[in-house]
Parts: C-alpha cells; sequence; structure tokens
C-alpha cells in the first residue's frame, strides 16, 4: 500500500511526514528506560519507547476529510524503527485525558487494525479512576508475539501501571 514520504525529524527518534491536506505529522519514539530502570522486565535493557504522534496544520483551513495513508505511514514507521531495535522492543502509549482521549484511542485502534504490523501485538488498556467518577484512560503496550517475556511485560505493565497512576484500576482488552 502506498504511503506519504517521511524523514528523520529534528529529535532524536522522530519521524515528520506532510499530508495532501494540509497536516504535518510527528511521529516520536522517546526511550524510557530510566522510568523503569528499577524494574528488570519493563527496563527491557533499555528498548523500551513511548510511541506518540501528533499533528499540527500546515494550512490555515486544513481538510478533514479521512486520509487512507496516514495509517500506512505511521505503520512503515513504526516498523522502520522496530527494525533498527529488534523485535524485543517494548512500545507503549497513553492517551492524554483532554476529553479527546476515547476518540483519539479509537482512531489509533482503527488505525493499527490497518498496519501490517508482521507479529506485532496491540494491548489495549482502559484505566478505571473510581476517585474521579470512574473516568476512563487510555493506554497500550505493542510487542513482538515472539518477545520470551511477553506475559511478564504484560503483568509488570499492569502492575506498573497500578502502582504509579494512583488507584486507576487497568482492565486488559
Amino acid at each position: 500500500m502506498a504511503c506519504y514520504k517521511f524523514a528523520e525529524g529534528t529529535v532524536a527518534g522522530s519521524y515528520v511526514f506532510p499530508t495532501d491536506f494540509g497536516w504535518l505529522y510527528s511521529v516520536l519514539f522517546i526511550n524510557e528506560s530510566k522510568e523503569f530502570v528499577s524494574n528488570s522486565i519493563l527496563y527491557n535493557n533499555g528498548l523500551v519507547f513511548d510511541f506518540q504522534f501528533e499533528r499540527s496544520p500546515l494550512d490555515k483551513k486544513p481538510n478533514w476529510k479521512k486520509d487512507k495513508f496516514i495509517a500506512e505511514t505511521i505503520s512503515q514507521i513504526f516498523l522502520e524503527h522496530a527494525s533498527e531495535n529488534g523485535i524485543f522492543s517494548i512500545y507503549f502509549f497513553t492517551c492524554l485525558p483532554d476529553g479527546k482521549d476515547a476518540a483519539r484511542s479509537k482512531v489509533f485502534n482503527d488505525w493499527y487494525d490497518e498496519f501490517d504490523t508482521e507479529n506485532w501485538q496491540l494491548i489495549n488498556y482502559q484505566l478505571i479512576d473510581p476517585d474521579d467518577g470512574n473516568r476512563m484512560y487510555y493506554a497500550g503496550l505493542i510487542m513482538h508475539s515472539s518477545h520470551p517475556y511477553f506475559e511478564e511485560v504484560l503483568l509488570a505493565f499492569e502492575d506498573y501501571i497500578n502502582t504509579s497512576s494512583r488507584n486507576k484500576i487497568p482492565n486488559r482488552n
């Protein structure tokens, strides 16, 4: 499938691409190993990345049409990064609780369903905050299905979420 041309960004671990509809996307892979240095499973020899992307308008009035090339471009960028870092890398993402987080999570999941991800598995989490009227937060992990500690990583991530997010209850989808 076709995708947009992309290039490395100015920040280490970042890529950028413009769309035909007036948007500039930035895709970032931020090494978060120092966050997990006390947990050897999540530290993963330093191969743990926060996977983020954002867009900004290039035009004063960007077009809001559905763009079939965005998912494929992000997929290609992800696979390029994964091929450089190996199949034992762990990627995680979170959606900021800004009222658009459920929609953003759905868009990401729809895009991911279109990815040809070569045995990379997406595991989604919905975090329920009982102290905030059972508000939902969204997070996820992407790991290769042959990671030798696949289940251990999932359990360690769930424990990390529960411990570090002030009693938000993780539910794996």
